[in-house]
């Protein structure tokens, strides 16, 4: 079976532990050593036996990680059909899906079927037949991860203003991504405000610690996670240099008289300054004209000026190796240096007017 028998209770106080510890930002993957003890978790991994319970009580446990809503009465609702009806694993596929679309929802009504045992044994075979079938299937884990890690997105889904099944959604996109990890630090900057960007980061950091958990020993799979964690860490790492650079401003006191400008706006102007900048010379040049224009239009000329040189200061003290390259790096510090100029001659001229 996917996952690892729990006594339910255990399970409820787990997710209430998740959501305390992201207030308190503890229980998460946040240095070198935890990064490598979760190497270490396959090797430790012992699947846990709860201890015997009655059959209501023990087939909630599955239906617990189905994140359909009104899932124990639908559940319910399927097996009293299949009492009177008998399918076979195509039909059962078909008529299951009018009720349950996720895959990993679709495995756990399965299991709670199966395990509730209240159906005659020609139907609990073909049950554990599509069971088999859904299994033989899901090659790239969409299923066996959403099923593993349904209680972690349970837990977060209140502190990230998310529906579980959402963030579900989220770790399954997670784990299939294979391109830069700026270009998803950059599309979360799009979509969420630095204290959301650090509770995700620590969603998925329980996620993948619970998937790798749940999973046997010598499982194939298992070699993939390092890479996972790693991504962890660089997405960590941006937001750390994402924040000390857009202190440069705050600390500053340039915005301090621009009521027009929201911090939180700000916030994420910087966040996409900081991106681009390190990511693509001709996107951070649209950026920035665009912002000067928009926002710093009240701004006097010599303002503007700062604001560039805060720049040059900010990327400078940004690592090289964030950067594509260090020609990258140099480039755009040049380009910077060659605006600033620019700038205070326009204030020059400014002054010597009558």
């Amino acid at each position: 079976m996917l996952l690892n028998t729990q006594d339910k209770s255990r399970a409820a106080a787990k997710s209430r532990d998740d959501s305390d510890e992201v207030a308190r930002g503890a229980g998460v993957i946040d240095s070198s050593s935890e990064y490598a003890s979760m190497a270490m978790l396959a090797a430790s991994h012992v699947r846990r036996s709860g201890s015997k319970q009655g059959q209501d009580e023990e087939w909630m446990q599955f239906a617990e990680r189905i994140l359909e809503n009104n899932a124990d009465e639908k559940v319910l609702h399927i097996e009293g059909i299949l009492n009177r009806q008998m399918m076979t694993p195509q039909q059962l596929r078909a008529f299951l899906l009018q009720y349950f679309t996720d895959p990993s929802d679709l495995l756990m009504v399965l299991a709670a079927l199966i395990n509730r045992k209240k159906l005659k044994q020609e139907q609990i075979e073909a049950l554990q037949e599509l069971e088999r079938l859904l299994l033989t299937e899901d090659t790239q884990r969409a299923a066996q991860a959403g099923v593993n890690i349904a209680l972690i997105a349970k837990a977060f889904a209140q502190t990230l203003r998310e529906n579980a099944g959402n963030l579900r959604a989220l770790y399954r996109e997670f784990i299939g991504y294979d391109g830069p990890v700026v270009y998803l630090y950059e599309q979360w900057v799009e979509e969420m405000e630095m204290t959301q960007r650090e509770n995700m980061m620590r969603y998925l950091a329980r996620a993948l610690a619970c998937d790798l958990q749940a999973l046997p020993l010598g499982d194939l799979n298992i070699s993939e996670f390092g890479s996972f964690f790693t991504r962890i860490g660089r997405l960590r790492e941006l937001q750390s240099l994402d924040r000390v650079f857009s202190q440069q401003f705050f600390q500053s006191g340039l915005f301090r008289q621009s009521v027009e400008l929201q911090q939180s706006h700000l916030e994420k102007v910087l966040s996409q300054l900081f991106t681009c900048g390190i990511r693509s010379q001709e996107s951070f040049n649209e950026k920035l004209i665009s912002f000067i224009d928009e926002q710093l239009k009240i701004m006097t000329t010599d303002l503007r000026a700062r604001f560039v040189q805060l720049l040059i200061i900010a990327f400078s003290i940004i690592p090289v190796a964030v950067f594509h390259s260090l020609e990258a790096r140099d480039e755009l510090l040049d380009q910077l240096k060659k605006q600033m100029a620019q700038l205070l001659v326009q204030e020059q001229r400014l002054r010597r007017q009558p």
